[in-house]
């Protein structure tokens, strides 16, 4: 009679999932808008003042001076005329010289100039824009899954087994 043993081995059997990790990132972001600094100077009040004036300015103050003046010395020389015809006041070119002499003794006035100060305008500018950033993490736990098979052992002999047949197995 043969006997026959089959063992078949427990067997653990596991199935698993990795933990999975999504991380998305939102960089920060800068934006400069610049506007470079534009400086402008308008010096025409000073030097106005000194007399270093624009050439069409120039020419009209020139050209007032010049009939004031033209209009002064009209007067002046109707006066003196006038002065003559009364000769016998006893009025001489001498006299009429020495007046006019003393008259034109020319003023002299000191003073410090310019006096107002140039126009100065500034334009320009900085615009900073800043748009923040962010971390969105999303995390999946994983999973194991445990199957236990169970063992067994199988012994068979190569006959049917009637009843009442004892098998001794030691071992």
């Amino acid at each position: 009679m043969t006997v026959q043993i089959r063992v078949d081995l427990p067997q653990i059997r596991l199935t698993w999932s990795a933990p999975r990790v999504d991380v998305d990132t939102a960089y920060p972001q800068v934006h400069i808008e610049q506007e470079l600094p534009r400086v402008r100077i308008d010096q025409t009040p000073p030097l106005g003042e000194i007399g270093l004036q624009r050439s069409l300015e120039l020419a009209r103050t020139l050209s007032l001076r010049a009939r004031q003046r033209a209009a002064e010395a009209i007067v002046a020389y109707a006066r003196e005329g006038d002065m003559f015809l009364d000769v016998h006041k006893g009025v001489t070119v001498g006299r009429v010289a020495k007046a006019k002499a003393e008259a034109e003794l020319p003023e002299l006035n000191v003073e410090a100039l310019p006096k107002s100060r140039p126009r100065i305008d500034v334009e320009g500018g900085l615009a900073v824009d800043v748009r923040l950033g962010g971390v969105e993490v999303e995390a999946e736990r994983g999973h194991v899954k445990v199957d236990l098979i169970r063992g067994r052992v199988i012994v068979a002999t190569g006959r049917e087994a009637r009843p009442g047949t004892a098998v001794d197995v030691r071992i």
